[in-house]
């Protein structure tokens, strides 16, 4: 089973997310808060495929750089998405250990679809 954890405080990206991986058979984790996003990426470490995540969760700050820090230096070796709205936050996000990032939030599905697709995941 192909697994996706995504840390974002938007609602209404969340559901689209869900139900676009769910009906091509990947089961996602939503997180809508910084401290929730630890909780459950530790819940879930071993069976994650990939993590998709927001810059700024419930704050004009960009306040998840700890929390890819922390999943960095955990070892997980699977694709870290940084899908923030700004472009300055996103290369905040991969110099802090993000793997890839996404321009434009309309296209985080397809982009993480993508990604499992090449790694063998969908």
């Amino acid at each position: 089973m192909t697994t996706v954890l995504l840390i974002e405080d938007d609602d209404l990206l969340c559901r689209a997310f869900k139900r676009s991986l769910e009906l091509r058979g990947v089961t996602t984790i939503q997180a809508s808060s910084v401290e929730e996003g630890q909780r459950l990426f530790h819940a879930h470490r071993d069976s994650l495929d990939a993590i998709v995540m927001d810059g700024c969760l419930n704050s004009p700050n960009l306040n998840t750089l700890p929390l890819i820090k922390e999943i960095k230096d955990s070892g997980f070796a699977q694709p870290i998405i940084a899908a923030s709205g700004d472009p300055k936050n996103r290369r905040i996000m991969m110099a802090h250990g993000c793997t890839h990032a996404v321009d434009d939030k309309t296209e985080i599905i397809s982009f993480t679809l993508r990604l499992l697709k090449e790694a063998g995941k969908l």
